[in-house]
């Protein structure tokens, strides 16, 4: 699911979505929020763009990602989890969610993940230009392999699983502009 798109952080404010969430105790595969370079994703689904992007997931116990699991804030470019944070958060209780991106120069951007208010993860990241929301749940099982000193990023390995029904519920989603 794919809404809302073109906004972008400004020297005078601030893009924010803000969303409450949870899964269910069977939950498995990732699911989540983000915030990617419009028209990354095509009508169809498909990628039409490299895959960048800031944001909130929830990785199935299952799965890692540079060896995290659980909620987490990441940013990825070109599909390589560049930087990823543990929420530390029970992924199974309603929470709130806010990411925020604030820009610091013409090229540079900080994105922040905060939970019921507290914020739990600071990242700086490229600016991404105008911006579209993408959320999403699949049954991808993900695994990163460290990074080797002749990579520029660990590689990423995506594989599928059945695991039965499992829920991503997400309430109350809204995207606004604060201005600083």
């Amino acid at each position: 699911m794919i809404g809302g798109s073109g906004f972008q952080p400004t020297s005078s404010s601030d893009v924010i979505v803000e969303f409450k969430s949870r899964v269910d105790e069977n939950f498995y595969g990732t699911a989540g929020v983000i915030l990617q370079p419009a028209g990354t994703l095509q009508a169809d689904g498909m990628f039409a763009l490299p895959f960048d992007m800031f944001g909130f997931s929830v990785i199935g116990s299952e799965s890692t990602v540079n060896g995290i699991n659980g909620p987490i804030c990441y940013l990825a470019l070109n599909w390589a989890p560049v930087e990823v944070q543990a929420l530390n958060v029970d992924p199974e209780v309603w929470h709130t969610y806010q990411i925020r991106l604030h820009q610091v120069s013409r090229i540079k951007w900080m994105g922040t993940v905060s939970v019921d208010g507290s914020e739990l993860c600071r990242l700086m990241m490229p600016a991404f230009g105008p911006l579209e929301i993408q959320v999403w749940s699949d049954n991808y099982l993900v695994s990163t392999q460290p990074q080797r000193w002749w990579q520029i990023a660990p590689i990423l390995e995506l594989g599928f699983q059945v695991g039965g029904n499992k829920e991503f519920h997400l309430d109350d989603i809204r995207i606004f502009e604060e201005v600083k």
